[in-house]
């Protein structure tokens, strides 16, 4: 089954391919009132939309035209009807699938950076389908360039071995080469990355690296035969923009330049994560004919909960002359990780992420080797010492069940019975397990490394704040693909 990133970016795909195949003028008619974009919306939801039929005044069958333009697709891991499921059942995701698609193919076009211009691309938004094709996870475009990128990452590790000191932190993951979601493409395109991959993999070449791919991408783009696309969600209209990454290196330096360190905290008033004074309050709640009962010292109380900090550590920083960011760093209790994000301040949205330990400390060595060593030394004990308390606490299956059966927070009724045998139980979806669980993962993971963050962070003067700086601009570079290696690629969001 497709999980959720796999449903919105395919469904993302066949909407501009939909209105490729329509063209700029009609699909401003069909999705905007008065066929003013950017405007008010015409339809709130995709079934709204099917039943339409319509285009200004011309009838047309919107459904056959939708089935079309999936065969212009290629996103192997979506069927059409998978897609239609998907878009019945989030009015956001088409509402922002529709924003966007109308947005690329009726700009897209229009847009110039560091010289390079899109204007190739002008066929996109002409009505019929054009000689090029939409892909999303796919073998032929996606596939072979990400095997590529891998060869490059490759041969990067070899070539540092060699190299010393060099100033650049090796991709450990081909997204952050470059996130585009979807791909424009044509059969040239298809053609030539093909060859690149074949002569990649062959030893008798010289070996690959970056700048290679990059000048490949490069003038494919040039020529108006292949462009990468990281698509966001947006559900107004009127804020919908295209940005153009990697384009421009004085652009991006100047980015980088307006990056700076504002603070640090710990979310909550305590410093130090502690175990759970118990305190709460029996109490009981009747699922059908059943009374699930708790005693009193087994959750703890509202006041507690209140006073326990995030399961986090943040950084906040100046990100160009009005946007605030923050650099969200936790450990995931479900997978045993360290995943540091990237988001502005007031928004959901997340410009990108580092899931990797050794990469995030890779990366502060860069500003501070000592910092960033010590780091990875004790973030690599704590991580073995969870391993071991969390396989300890799942060994208790009887524990377990009973905090499965302590609704947290709040009680509600959400959840599902679970059958062992012939017991059965109630399993709340927020339960006193679920906490349990961040708790282990608070006071052995968080608690051993806040000390090497907090004292680093807590430096004072100007060297140190430069270093912080240092710190910012890196992880934004490297989270965002504005690495030195990185390829071209645009956003619309």
């Amino acid at each position: 089954m497709a999980d959720e990133t796999t449903k919105f970016e395919s469904c993302q795909a066949l909407l501009c391919a939909f209105v490729d195949l329509i063209g700029r003028a009609d699909s401003k008619k069909l999705f905007f009132e008065k066929g003013k974009f950017p405007g008010e919306l015409t339809f709130e939801t995709y079934n709204d939309f099917i039943k339409s039929n319509k285009i200004g005044p011309r009838k047309v069958n919107l459904r056959q035209l939708l089935k079309k333009a999936y065969q212009e697709t290629d996103t192997p891991a979506m069927t059409f009807s998978a897609c239609e499921d998907f878009l019945q059942g989030s009015s956001s995701w088409f509402k922002s699938s529709v924003i966007l698609a109308v947005k690329l193919i009726n700009d897209l076009h229009t847009r110039t950076a560091g010289g390079i211009s899109l204007s190739r691309f002008k066929n996109i938004g002409a009505a019929g389908m054009q000689k090029i094709d939409y892909y999303r996870g796919d073998r032929d475009v996606m596939g072979k360039i990400e095997k590529i990128v891998r060869i490059c990452m490759k041969n990067t590790v070899t070539t540092a071995a060699v190299i010393k000191n060099m100033k650049a932190i090796p991709f450990k993951d081909p997204n952050k080469w470059s996130p585009a979601d979807i791909y424009y493409a044509t059969d040239k395109a298809k053609n030539q990355i093909a060859v690149f991959l074949k002569e990649a993999e062959d030893p008798n070449y010289e070996p690959t690296h970056y700048f290679h791919l990059n000048e490949m991408v490069h003038d494919l783009m040039v020529s108006g035969d292949l462009l990468g696309v990281s698509l966001k969600k947006q559900d107004k209209p009127e804020a919908a923009k295209i940005e153009l990454v990697n384009f421009d290196s004085s652009i991006k330096k100047e980015i980088l330049n307006k990056i700076s360190y504002i603070g640090h905290n710990v979310p909550g008033s305590q410093k130090a994560f502690k175990n759970v004074v118990k305190g709460g309050k029996a109490g009981k709640i009747k699922i059908g004919k059943r009374n699930i009962k708790w005693p009193a010292g087994e959750v703890p109380t509202m006041n507690v909960i209140k006073n326990m900090p995030g399961r986090d550590f943040v950084v906040e920083c100046k990100v160009g002359d009005s946007k605030t960011g923050h650099i969200q760093m936790r450990h995931d209790p479900s997978n045993n990780g360290w995943k540091v994000d990237f988001k502005y301040k007031g928004s959901g949205a997340r410009a990108g992420s580092v899931t990797s330990l050794e990469i995030f400390c890779n990366i502060w060595k860069l500003v501070d080797k000592e910092a960033g060593g010590e780091m990875l030394r004790i973030g690599n004990a704590a991580r073995t010492k969870y391993t071991s308390k969390v396989k300890k606490f799942m060994a208790d299956g009887e524990q377990i069940m009973k905090l499965q059966q302590i609704p947290f927070k709040t009680v509600g009724t959400a959840g599902k019975w679970m059958e062992d045998g012939k017991l059965t139980w109630y399993r709340f979806k927020s339960s006193a397990y679920d906490f349990q669980k961040g708790e282990l993962s608070a006071t052995i993971f968080m608690n051993a490394v806040l000390p090497v963050l907090t004292s680093w962070f807590n430096e004072g003067g100007k060297a140190a704040q430069s270093q912080k700086n240092a710190f910012c601009r890196l992880i934004y570079q490297y989270v965002t693909s504005r690495h030195p290696e990185s390829g071209k690629f645009i956003i619309a969001k």
